[in-house]
């Protein structure tokens, strides 16, 4: 993520930004929405598909399920509720979300 916030690309240059199946492998989350943010022209779009955790999971639950995907594919699975913070903080106003669970 940090390779790709500094990419040598002028600010506001595209239109969209996709993540597809890789914001669970980034570990500097933060470092990534402000770059996808910084690197998105005005009206642009950030779409987000991926593996995410539910948030309203039991620690017993997380422990059951969440932790034997985590730990040997060395990734952490965030909330919705997380990414749209963190989309937030870095200044991108959340679309309508939509589960294709």
């Amino acid at each position: 993520a940090a390779a790709a916030a500094a990419a040598p690309v002028p600010e506001g240059t595209f239109d969209a930004v996709l993540a597809i199946e890789m914001l669970s492998h980034v570990i500097d989350k933060r470092t990534f929405f402000r770059g996808a943010a910084r690197h998105l022209a005005p009206g642009g779009r950030l779409v987000v598909c991926g593996w995410m955790r539910a948030s309203h999971l039991s620690d017993a639950d997380v422990r059951e399920y969440v932790t034997p995907i985590e730990r040997p594919m060395i990734v952490q699975l965030c909330t919705v509720e997380q990414y749209v913070a963190l989309a937030a903080d870095a200044g991108l106003a959340p679309a309508p979300l939509e589960d294709n669970s």
